[in-house]
């Protein structure tokens, strides 16, 4: 009983670190210039968003592609980035999750993620 409580008490709160991450994310995207960070925090900030795009529920989802979103409006490195690290093939199959889910804030998920997965597509 007890490791499934623990268990579930760390699922809850890796799910509150990447939204909190993302929130960050999304935050730090909007700064002028934007922050850059180092070589190893690319690659922490890629795994988190598209683990949270790939993985997360609908909240999570919405975080992750609003961070998405702002890098890659705001820093053409930061699209370029996104590309690299395959970040349209996430959003698309959170997309795909979002648009099967009968959870009330999908239709505003699709939207979101359409928009970011066009931002992301264009040059």
């Amino acid at each position: 009983m007890r490791a499934a409580v623990a268990g579930g008490f760390a699922a809850a709160t890796d799910a509150r670190r990447r939204s909190a991450a993302g929130m960050r994310a999304r935050a730090a995207a909007y700064c002028r210039p934007p922050p850059l960070p180092r070589a190893h925090h690319k690659a922490e900030l890629l795994e988190l968003l598209s683990g949270s795009l790939l993985t997360g529920d609908t909240a999570e989802i919405v975080a992750a592609a609003r961070a998405v979103w702002a890098l890659a409006a705001n820093n053409h490195k930061a699209k370029l980035l996104l590309r690299s690290a395959r970040m349209p093939a996430a959003v698309l199959s959170a997309q795909q999750r979002v648009q099967r889910s009968a959870d009330p804030a999908a239709a505003r998920a699709h939207q979101l993620l359409t928009y970011t997965l066009t931002v992301l597509q264009t040059t």
